[in-house]
């Protein structure tokens, strides 16, 4: 068994993707779009450079109008050690300018949010991406949303 199918197989949670790797009745598959903007269509999840894009329509589907969504480790940046992300890393070499891809597609998705009613933050502390949504602490959003 591949790894994704034994991660799948021992997962209870929901599984959603827009990748076709997993056969597996438990993984629902959506439809990749390309930016502009979220994908409106329930099936439909926007992705080019970055899967935070689409976990970020994923997130907008599930929370709605009046909802909010919270990035963690959206640093947009390599960390200080050098590392590209918190699990091992993907076998493709880095690319020079992928942050810039990422920011790219990333800014398309701020009106879309907005549009949608949905309120986001990035609590991703030294994130270089700082001007795309208002930054706060993980405390600060677990507050929020108990206040809610």
């Amino acid at each position: 068994m591949k790894p994704n199918q034994a991660a799948v197989a021992s997962f209870s949670g929901r599984v959603v993707t827009t990748s076709r790797t997993v056969p597996d009745r438990k993984v629902h598959v959506c439809c990749k779009t390309k930016p502009p903007g979220l994908a409106l269509e329930r099936n439909s999840l926007m992705q080019r450079w970055t899967s935070l894009t689409a976990a970020t329509n994923l997130a907008a589907h599930l929370v709605g109008p009046g909802g909010s969504i919270v990035w963690l480790g959206a640093d947009g940046q390599k960390a200080a050690d050098g590392r590209t992300h918190h699990h091992t890393p993907h076998r493709w070499a880095h690319t020079p300018g992928c942050y810039d891809k990422h920011l790219g597609d990333l800014k398309t998705i701020v009106p879309s949010l907005k549009a949608m009613g949905i309120t986001a933050y990035n609590a991703s502390p030294g994130t270089a991406w700082a001007d795309l949504l208002p930054v706060i602490s993980l405390r600060e959003a677990l507050e929020e949303r108990r206040a809610a």
